[in-house]
């Protein structure tokens, strides 16, 4: 059996490397977050990502300027002001779920190109935006709103509540009903999005089968969550020093130079800007790699080679009579 972490984590950084032009991507892509990484990991963590903000911002002003009883023209910057908000947003909204689809599109593209260039990735994706943006939709409302709504009530219902029946059958409900399920799903819209730019299929074909892919191999695609996880921690802490080991010199710099109010300065903004580029460009990084690395595990996992588990390659390994 061939491994299989290894060679998806090649093939993802050999596709960037030979296609700078995937940060662009990356950067606007990791605006939506990594929701498999929270929803498995980090479920108690209600903020919304940039879409939910994005509809939550809105749907707030849309009701406000609604319970608006006279509206008069002293009013008209306001007006003014927030629909150019609403355009920048939504250029911004149309970039990042773009990107995310222009990386799927791109990881497919890899494999069929003799020279390992991706072109036209964007104009792909643009055409998917709509079925792209409801499947981000779907997870936003079920991951974020489901949660709001429901998890974190119930988990409070339990935190208050004394009777132990009554405390063990809620925390049952919510730890190995609810929370898998919402976590499956995440799975499931993450592949759909891949069916979609890939496959162009329709929204609801591409999340039905996205699930049956996940239901499918979910052992796989858990154990890819935990991989990825891990190497994000590691890439974190890294990306962190290196920020700290740009940012730090400009710092004793300036420290030193503190005779001259205008050096100290001038060597604070300097440090600021090369530290926001080394951010900026650590999260490009991040958010081309990551998307990059579950498109490359959903052509794997619907490839006609069967992929296989690390849990699997080792009972094979050591007792092959439980794998056949």
């Amino acid at each position: 059996m061939e491994p299989f972490y290894r060679k998806i984590f090649a093939q993802s950084w050999q596709i960037i490397k030979q296609n700078f032009h995937l940060l662009f991507f990356g950067l606007f892509a990791s605006l939506l977050g990594f929701n498999e990484m929270k929803m498995a990991f980090n479920f108690q963590n209600v903020s919304p990502d940039f879409l939910g903000s994005w509809v939550i911002t809105w749907w707030n002003s849309i009701q406000k300027l609604a319970s608006q009883n006279d509206i008069n023209w002293s009013m008209a910057d306001s007006y003014i002001t927030l629909i150019g908000l609403f355009i920048i947003y939504a250029i911004i909204l149309i970039l990042a779920i773009s990107s995310q689809g222009a990386l799927i599109h791109s990881a497919a593209k890899y494999l069929k190109s003799t020279k390992g260039k991706v072109n036209n990735s964007l104009s792909v994706a643009l055409e998917k935006f709509w079925p792209l943006l409801g499947i981000n939709l779907i997870n936003t409302i079920i991951g974020y709103f489901f949660i709001v709504f429901v998890i974190s009530p119930m988990i409070g219902l339990v935190a208050m509540n004394s009777g132990l029946s009554f405390y063990f059958l809620l925390s049952l409900i919510i730890f190995f009903l609810l929370i898998p399920l919402i976590v499956m799903i995440s799975f499931a819209t993450r592949f759909g999005m891949a069916y979609i730019v890939i496959y162009n299929q329709s929204l609801w074909q591409a999340f039905n089968n996205g699930w049956e892919l996940f239901r499918a191999n979910w052992i796989i695609t858990i154990e890819s969550a935990i991989t990825i996880l891990l190497f994000s921690i590691v890439y974190i802490v890294v990306g962190m020093a290196s920020i700290a080991f740009i940012f730090t010199p400009f710092i004793v710099l300036a420290l030193l130079m503190q005779i001259s109010p205008i050096v100290f300065y001038i060597l604070i903004i300097i440090g600021s800007f090369a530290a926001i580029a080394v951010f900026l460009l650590i999260t490009s990084f991040y958010g081309a790699f990551y998307n990059l690395l579950w498109a490359n595990i959903f052509l794997r996992l619907n490839g006609k080679a069967p992929s296989h588990s690390k849990v699997h390659r080792i009972a094979h390994s050591h007792l092959p009579a439980l794998t056949r």
